[in-house]
């Protein structure tokens, strides 16, 4: 009987550590997640770039990683595209640009459903062999589905000399036969997570 017992409760502490892992790990929903840039051609000519491919995930320590297909750039212009790719990212070279960061995983436990709270957040960016610290201001609200959200509260600022990417920029100036391509973008971000026992798309 005392046997019988300890087996039990053997049992009941393996599944409760185990929901209790599922539940404070998550990953990256790609349907539900978007990086944003804003491109300025000519001073005063802006246009909206983004990427279809992203994956990332925050363990239970509270490390965020995210990963992001360049190949996946939509500038909804298909030869536009090859050339950002080709000319400016080289993603023969470079086929992804990642971010880590670091957040307060008691905070993210805590949250409630429908409650938002705000954390500046110092990130390393690595794009095109380059890594960069950079720092940002970020909204995390924990949905109604238990997901979580995570979004830019102001835009990072990138700068093309950081990355090595004037060369790049210069390049598809000249083909497409431009005045004046911004060497600095603004980029932000809307990125949902759920809980690793979902099923992520």
């Amino acid at each position: 009987m005392i046997t019988q017992k300890i087996k039990f409760y053997s049992i009941l502490l393996i599944v409760l550590l185990t929901s209790s892992s599922a539940y404070s790990e998550w990953r990256l929903k790609n349907s539900e997640s978007n990086v944003y840039y804003i491109s300025t051609n000519n001073i005063s000519i802006s246009e909206l770039n983004y990427f279809n491919t992203l994956s990332g995930s925050i363990n239970e320590q509270g490390d965020l990683t995210i990963q992001i297909n360049l190949e996946s750039i939509e500038t909804e212009i298909p030869i536009r595209n090859e050339r950002v790719m080709s000319m400016l990212f080289e993603v023969l070279y470079y086929e992804k640009a990642t971010i880590t960061a670091s957040i307060d995983p008691h905070k993210l436990k805590a949250l409630e459903i429908g409650k938002t709270y705000t954390e500046t957040v110092n990130f390393m960016l690595d794009l095109h062999g380059f890594t960069q610290e950079l720092s940002t201001t970020v909204n995390i609200i924990k949905r109604a589905n238990g997901n979580v959200l995570v979004s830019t509260k102001t835009p990072i600022i990138i700068t093309a000399s950081l990355f090595g990417l004037e060369k790049g920029i210069e390049r598809l100036r000249k083909i497409a036969r431009l005045k004046s391509i911004s060497p600095t973008v603004p980029v932000t971000f809307d990125l949902t997570f759920s809980p690793k026992h979902e099923v992520s798309s």
